[in-house]
């Protein structure tokens, strides 16, 4: 799960999302992904879906996108 978590977190990196947090709940069925971003357009999260959804194996509808 870690290792998942940081694999999102390198790749997003290398996408141009330099400040970027990604977390797997242990005991919910959902992974957060905090991004430091004034606003994101639908084809950032549509990299940010694909991206966390390919390394943590969740499907978009339990990945949440959290700007800050």
């Amino acid at each position: 799960q870690a290792e998942n978590e940081a694999a999102a977190e390198i790749l997003l990196a290398a996408k141009g999302f330099e400040d970027v947090v990604v977390s797997v709940g242990t005991s919910s069925n959902s992974v957060n992904v905090i991004v430091a971003a004034d606003g994101l357009t639908r084809e950032n999260t549509a990299v940010i879906y694909k991206t966390v959804a390919t390394e943590t194996g969740y499907e978009a509808d339990y990945i949440r996108i959290l700007p800050i």
